[in-house]
């Protein structure tokens, strides 16, 4: 029974100074299964030699114990006063796996939408994300959809590990008078209904700023205008879209009694020809009328 207690304890399990745990384990059940006493119940060197394993087994799996043994386990062919080169390295290698702790490990990146109109992708910016305290900048003529990475602004790292990326993802959200076909900008310009009939100027969004557009008398809903390079930055070359304006001529909301008399004086003084599309409608709601006759109408 000595003779158990006094060999090595890893090479009892047949295992190295640097095993690990699940190596140790792994050995032991092997042995357990050789050794175990209902196999030999009549040997009672199989009883001894199976409980020496369990005990360097109990040892090596508990990392107190196995420290205090690497410190201070001596072989038995050396002396009881030094401890060899080879279980002193393997007590400094186990601590320093123990004490090492976990690898560092870097951060998740995290995603964000970002919700910006049309005129905010036109002009570009800096945008302030105060959820998470940090600011992008966009460049002009950004389009929806596209990805901008600000480097360590995601998730923290783990033992010491860098912070991950923060991607903004840009959706670019519909805007009632505004829109992007490409690299034009398209513009639904409301207009009172006397500039359209006057003419005059009007001012319009633009890059750059804003720019102004003269409307010609007699405009109509529909006439468009166009201003060659100012519309969005393009993004795949230095180039620069066009600005279309599409004018919408809007009637007075509410009518006072001046403007009804003055409106009334236009209407009794404007001629018939100088409202060619209107004449033009009813000539062929005229022509219609006299070439079908609709049998049911008993008039």
């Amino acid at each position: 029974m000595g003779s158990h207690t006094e060999k090595d304890l890893y090479k009892l399990l047949g295992v190295d100074p640097f095993a690990s745990q699940e190596e140790i384990k792994k050995a032991f059940r092997k042995l357990a299964r050789e050794k175990h006493p209902d196999k030999n119940p009549q040997n009672v060197e199989s009883r001894l030699h199976f409980e020496s394993i369990s005990k360097a087994y109990k040892t090596l799996t508990d990392p107190d114990k196995r420290a205090a043994y690497d410190r201070t386990w001596v072989r038995p062919k050396e002396t009881h006063h030094a401890v060899s080169w080879k279980n002193a390295l393997g007590a400094f290698m186990h601590q320093l796996k123990d004490n090492a702790g976990p690898w560092p490990k870097r951060g998740k990146d995290l995603l964000y939408n970002l919700h910006i109109n049309v005129l905010d992708a036109l002009y570009g910016g800096r945008f302030e994300i105060q959820k998470l305290g940090v600011s992008v900048d966009l460049p002009a003529g950004i389009t929806s959809g596209d990805k901008l990475r600000l480097a360590r602004f995601g998730e923290s790292g783990q033992a010491g590990g860098p912070p991950g990326d923060l991607m903004v993802i840009v959706h670019i959200e519909n805007h009632p008078y505004l829109s992007r076909q490409g690299d034009d900008l398209i513009c639904m310009r409301p207009i009172p209904f006397t500039i359209a009939s006057l003419g005059g100027r009007i001012q319009v969004p633009a890059s750059g700023g804003t720019a102004c557009i003269t409307i010609p008398p007699g405009s109509k809903t529909g006439d468009t205008f166009r201003l060659p390079g100012r519309g969005f930055d393009s993004q795949k070359n230095k180039t620069r879209g066009d600005l279309v304006i599409e004018i919408q001529p809007e009637p007075p909301k509410d009518m006072t009694d001046a403007t009804t008399k003055l409106l009334e004086a236009f209407a009794h003084a404007a001629q018939r020809h100088n409202f060619p599309e209107t004449r033009r409608f009813e000539t062929m709601m005229h022509t219609w009328s006299v070439t079908r006759v609709d049998p049911s109408d008993k008039t």
